[in-house]
């Protein structure tokens, strides 16, 4: 995650112009996804989210009517919650979409640090601190 300040300035503008032209994502208040940092969909999936981030999410416990597709392209599928977890810890930057009632329990369960980023009506948004 990139943070650009919110001040106006030619710096910031040509900051902008770079994360865009490496293809990173705004997702708004000044914070940029930017294209390594994996994003992981916990136990939900919403066909929206790899159109909206321009970006392959990866799936986690969640098959459904995905399933042939995962089967196809295992290493975009984590198959359990503790493999998300050795993964989670592994990668330097990550973000994860989950239920909201999830955004605060389950982090809590699994024993990994996240910080809330944005929540709605369904899903939450969290990064790695």
């Amino acid at each position: 995650m990139v943070r650009v300040p919110g001040t106006p300035s030619r710096h910031r503008v040509a900051v902008w112009r770079e994360l865009r032209r490496i293809g990173a994502v705004s997702l708004g208040q000044g914070a940029w996804l930017v294209p390594d940092v994996p994003v992981f969909a916990v136990d939900m999936y919403d066909h929206t989210l790899p159109w909206a981030l321009k970006r392959t999410v990866t799936l986690v416990g969640y098959r459904d009517e995905l399933g042939d597709a995962v089967d196809w392209e295992r290493e975009k599928f984590v198959p359990d919650l503790m493999t998300f977890v050795e993964r989670w810890n592994a990668a330097p930057q990550a973000w994860a979409i989950l239920p909201v009632g999830e955004a605060e329990k389950l982090p809590r369960e699994l024993g990994i640090r996240v910080q809330v980023m944005a929540r709605g009506p369904q899903y939450a948004i969290v990064r790695k601190p």
